[in-house]
């Protein structure tokens, strides 16, 4: 089975702060996963990324309108939104 979804991912210039964080942002706009968290440790991100790819693919639904938002605000990143459609995932 192939599935396709979107995924938003904006980097935000944060001027005068020393660390990089990210939050999710679900369809309706608001913070998705818990709201309100700051996700500091971009492997507990990545993760959290998989999951929503995985839980695409538990649903059945080949594409899907469900799109992930991902902010992630730092000190040393230019402002820039990207959608990108991580493609074909194969699951097995």
């Amino acid at each position: 089975m192939s599935i396709l979804f979107i995924i938003i991912i904006g980097w935000y210039n944060v001027l005068g702060c020393v660390e990089k964080w990210v939050e999710f942002i679900d369809e309706s706009g608001h913070s998705g996963q818990q709201p309100n968290i700051k996700y500091t440790n971009m492997a507990e991100v990545k993760a959290l990324i998989q999951e929503h790819s995985d839980s695409i693919a538990r649903s059945g639904e080949i594409i899907s309108d469900k799109v992930l938002t991902v902010k992630l605000f730092s000190p040393n990143v230019v402002d820039l939104t990207l959608v990108d459609l991580p493609g074909l995932i194969v699951v097995c």
